[in-house]
């Protein structure tokens, strides 16, 4: 496939931004405490991308040599051998030490990622029973996913525009604002889609694009702006004129975009709203740099030298490799992984990063026989998409070794007497409950408070009781109690151990989303029953562990608990005026 698509001029300073960007990411993503907002290195990549891509497209353009064969076939070349490396590895790795729920959900990510459309699962999966973060090897695909939903869907209107002879300036100034506005209005309506939607995250690579026919088009402009400028300077500060080197603009672009890249990464941070207006720091701080040229001093000295143009060349591989290797050590430790674990799992996505960019990347984007690579790269794509799905309609695989030993950490009789007692326990009045449109967050719907104002309409005269308040473990660090189980070999008694420990004296009413209109009385178990001493608490009941996941209780654990109480805690039970509701009194008492 010979090459007619006329490209930008190389920048080794745009490659060491790609550097900074990904670092900042990684480092983020394996030491979140020491660069809280490392994330924006993505917004980066944004910008650079729409940059680098608008500008082939508004140069072939006007050439008239724009070709959407040729456009997306350099895409296939440049992304799928990576990314498709990573998810075979990911399926194969997972294969051995993901269990059954986890591995059908590694099989959506992959069709996922493997049709880019991964921000769009996660969007959709984001709710009170998803999984951690943590524990999704391929949740970094998001961001993928937009970039290449932009690439389609960009290309085309520019190119619908021009044939048209609409301004390309205008069109994209007009989406991007937007974008934009989107972003802005419904960060505070809901983040999560927010952060993953398309519409509300092009308008960073669209501020990218603003930059590519900027400098295309008005580089004669700028070059006359940037000479009066500094010759004003000159005059002002300096006795010799003639030593005016006209790059005072330039400089200050580039310091001024290094510093906001700098104060994104240590000031922004997961608490607050984001994207939202924050997203503006890392993208003005991209496009500035961008800008400056290649001769600023920060792009020349900082961002092309050696080392920073070295790992910008690695940085997609590193971008795909290092988080499904900080996730799986997560996974199978079952608890987070020290920061010296996390260090050497770093140092391995560097070398794998190289090794792929060396052995992968390098000549399949050269090969000689483009047509058969791109075709076979697609067949590629297709196979793994199918192979991901047919994990995913299968429920991961039950049958494999892992799995088995999984069932075995209790006895088949008790997993069944747990669903049979769990079907017992689904007693609320689902249909005649008002349902709430938002995920089922604690701090975002009220839900169970829904379930008792049902109650107390259906009957004035209800006693209401909520029972709750048990050991709970930290979901930034265990994701069940079932895992923890069979990854450290251990029984029920290791969750109750690594649990947290309740709130003493909880009380709903002390909350915030306390409903004034609703009258009930709040039952601390674990006060009741082991007075928030681990020793006298029991973290199983009939071969059952107390909880599966990280902070329900079993059904079996709560029928036994519920005898507990009746044995030993009658008293108090009495006291709490609840004891009526479990012991039918005889007539003669």
């Amino acid at each position: 496939m010979q090459s007619h698509l006329s490209h930008p001029k190389y920048r080794k300073d745009i490659v060491g931004l790609r550097a900074i960007a990904v670092l900042a990411v990684v480092l983020f993503h394996a030491f979140p405490e020491v660069l809280k907002g490392g994330f924006t290195g993505v917004d980066v990549f944004f910008v650079i991308s729409g940059f680098l891509i608008s500008t082939i497209i508004f140069e072939n353009l006007e050439k008239n040599t724009f070709s959407f064969t040729e456009f997306y076939a350099r895409r296939i070349k440049r992304i799928f051998p990576a990314l498709f490396l990573v998810l075979i590895a990911c399926y194969v790795f997972g294969w051995f030490v993901l269990l059954a729920d986890e591995y059908k959900q590694l099989g959506k990510h992959i069709v996922s990622g493997a049709g880019f459309v991964s921000n769009i699962t996660l969007w959709n999966e984001a709710g009170y029973f998803d999984n951690s973060a943590e524990i999704k090897p391929l949740l970094h695909l998001w961001s993928l996913g937009i970039e290449e939903q932009f690439y389609i869907a960009w290309p085309l209107l520019l190119w619908v525009a021009w044939k048209r002879k609409f301004n390309l300036l205008t069109l994209t100034i007009i989406f991007a604002l937007a974008s934009f506005y989107l972003n802005v209005r419904d960060i505070k309506i809901d983040p999560v889609a927010t952060f993953y939607a398309p519409q509300t995250r092009f308008w960073e690579l669209l501020c990218g694009s603003l930059l590519a026919w900027v400098t295309l088009y008005k580089q004669s402009a700028i070059i006359e702006i940037e000479t009066k400028f500094d010759a004003w300077i000159a005059h002002a500060f300096r006795k010799n004129k003639s030593s005016v080197d006209y790059k005072i603009l330039s400089n200050i672009f580039s310091f001024l975009g290094f510093f906001l890249l700098l104060y994104g990464c240590l000031r922004i941070n997961k608490e607050l709203s984001f994207p939202g207006k924050w997203a503006l720091v890392p993208v003005f701080g991209a496009v500035f740099l961008i800008f400056a040229g290649p001769d600023a001093w920060v792009n020349r000295v900082v961002l092309s030298n050696r080392l920073a143009v070295w790992f910008g060349l690695i940085s997609f591989p590193l971008y795909l490799w290092h988080w499904p290797l900080l996730s799986f050590i997560r996974i199978v430790d079952s608890e987070l992984p020290t920061p010296s674990i996390r260090l050497v799992a770093i140092i391995f996505s560097v070398l794998f990063a190289w090794l792929t960019y060396k052995f992968v990347e390098i000549p399949l984007r050269f090969v000689a026989q483009a047509k058969a690579t791109v075709l076979a790269l697609l067949l590629l794509a297709l196979g793994v998409g199918v192979l991901g799905y047919i994990t995913y309609v299968y429920d991961g695989f039950a049958s494999r070794s892992i799995v088995r030993v999984s069932e075995a950490l209790f006895t088949p009789k008790s997993r069944q007497l747990e669903q049979d007692f769990a079907v017992r326990f689904e007693t609320s009045p689902r249909a005649a409950v008002t349902e709430s449109s938002k995920p089922f967050e604690y701090d975002k719907n009220l839900f169970r408070f829904e379930i008792l104002r049902w109650f107390k309409q259906s009957n004035h005269e209800i006693e209401l009781f909520v029972l709750g308040n048990y050991f709970q473990l930290d979901p930034q660090k265990y994701s069940s109690c079932e895992k923890l189980m069979l990854r450290s070999r251990q029984g029920a008694e290791i969750c109750l151990k690594l649990a947290d420990y309740p709130n003493a004296e909880m009380r709903e009413s002390s909350t915030s989303l306390y409903p004034q209109d609703l009258e009930f009385k709040y039952v601390d178990l674990i006060k009741l029953h082991c007075a928030y001493d681990k020793k006298n608490c029991e973290s199983q009941s009939q071969g059952v562990p107390f909880m599966l996941d990280w902070n329900h209780l079993s059904a079996v654990y709560i029928e036994s608990l519920i005898s507990d109480l009746l044995v030993n805690h009658k008293d108090s039970l009495d006291d709490l005026d609840l004891l009526k509701f479990f012991v039918n009194p005889s007539p003669s008492e």
